[in-house]
């Protein structure tokens, strides 16, 4: 019984991992890819938007100042209430367009459309209409005022 102890049995080298599934990768690959094109035309709209607006706020901005310093909008509406002036339309194609108004004052509220013609590059307001309590006033335009 002088023998030695028998030798432990080997397990051979350890066996691999076992495979990780590529389908998980690429399933956060593609969600990856869609979160950035969706990112990409959020943005894209943004800039739309803003380059819109852009164009056409100092338009906007002339019609409404072409209200507040009309006389037949102060006889009809009155003062302008603060944030009294409500954009509700504006269309401009080749070279006319148009801004419609919603106005509030202290002696009532009515819409306003405001024409405009392009001359020499510049927008131009070459009259409009006030209507209140299903009346229509003929407004005239800054052209109509220079004498």
């Amino acid at each position: 019984m002088d023998q030695p102890p028998a030798a432990p049995l080997s397990a051979g080298p350890p066996s691999p991992p076992p495979k990780k599934s590529s389908a998980m990768k690429w399933v956060l690959i593609g969600c990856g890819v869609l979160a950035g094109v969706g990112i990409l035309a959020c943005g894209g709209c943004f800039a739309f938007g803003y380059y819109l607006y852009r164009q056409v706020a100092p338009i906007i901005e002339e019609a409404t100042a072409f209200a507040k310093n009309n006389e037949i909008i102060a006889q009809e509406i009155g003062e302008p209430k603060d944030g009294g002036f409500h954009v509700r339309k504006w269309d401009f194609k080749n070279d006319v367009g148009r801004v419609e108004i919603h106005i509030q004052g202290d002696k009532g509220e009515g819409d306003i459309v405001v024409n405009f013609r392009k001359e020499e590059g510049r927008w131009r307001i070459v009259g409009g209409t006030l209507t209140k309590d299903g009346q229509v006033h003929p407004l005239r335009g800054t052209e109509d005022t220079s004498e």
